[in-house]
């Protein structure tokens, strides 16, 4: 029915062989950062070497990345036009760039984010990305959210270009009062609806719960019906310790 999760301090990953990590700033806009790890690796006496070696450049309205690992190499660009970021509007254009070359792989992004854009009493947050690939399975992805005080919409669709269809679709309407906050969504394509509120409860406690039904009845919940709740809690005490649980019924 519920299960809790903590925080491990002490850490469980594995133990490295070696690490060396080197940062520098050889000017102002430009860093640089340089890693080699040696871990276990499958088999007794094998040992596994990774390396990331990551440039950064800040050119007038450019922020650019370079980087590279013992995998893959990766580029990336986020430009920020004045004539988006004018009048309280917060605009950037980002362009990534990934190879692997022993896979012979490669794939890209291009994104339009424009923000804080008035429209009367709204404000406009508007995301439109197109990503490709080696295999050519070209998407374009609409990210729309419009903001009236503490009132929300918004929605996310993903289309596929080879396949001429939409492959992901979700919307949400939200609100925040001065005790509760508030939201409906929806994953369209799978006709599954949320009803749900989350709220302060008090010395470092926030819980939340949701009501969800599945209009196409592929899955059943609460007495057969296709219903299903969920509640959840966190509770940061004062001692510093982090305690997180959930329970769902169905």
């Amino acid at each position: 029915m519920g299960d809790y999760k903590y925080d491990d301090h002490l850490g469980s990953a594995a133990p490295k062989a070696f690490c060396m990590k080197l940062k520098a700033a050889p000017s102002k806009n430009v860093g640089l950062s340089m890693g080699q790890d040696m871990v276990k690796g499958g088999a007794d006496g094998v040992y596994d070497m990774k390396h990331k070696t990551e440039l950064t450049n800040k050119e007038g309205e450019h922020k650019m990345k370079l980087t590279a690992t013992n995998k893959d190499f990766t580029f990336s660009n986020d430009w920020s036009p004045a004539a988006l970021n004018e009048d309280g509007m917060d605009g950037c254009v980002s362009v990534e760039a990934k190879c692997v070359p022993a896979k012979e792989d490669f794939s890209g992004n291009v994104t339009l984010a424009v923000g804080n854009v008035a429209m009367g009493p709204v404000k406009s947050w508007t995301e439109l990305g197109f990503d490709t690939n080696k295999a050519q399975a070209h998407s374009v992805t609409w990210t729309q959210n419009l903001n009236m005080d503490e009132y929300h919409a918004a929605w996310k669709v993903v289309g596929s270009a080879k396949d001429k269809s939409l492959t992901e679709a979700y919307g949400i309407l939200a609100a925040k009062t001065a005790d509760y906050d508030l939201w409906f969504r929806s994953l369209c394509l799978s006709r599954t609806v949320g009803l749900g509120v989350a709220w302060n409860a008090g010395e470092g406690k926030k819980m939340a719960a949701e009501l969800s039904y599945d209009f196409y009845g592929k899955q059943k919940g609460i007495n057969g019906l296709p219903l299903f709740a969920r509640w959840g809690l966190q509770w940061k005490m004062k001692d510093g310790v982090n305690f997180s649980t959930a329970m769902n019924l169905q």
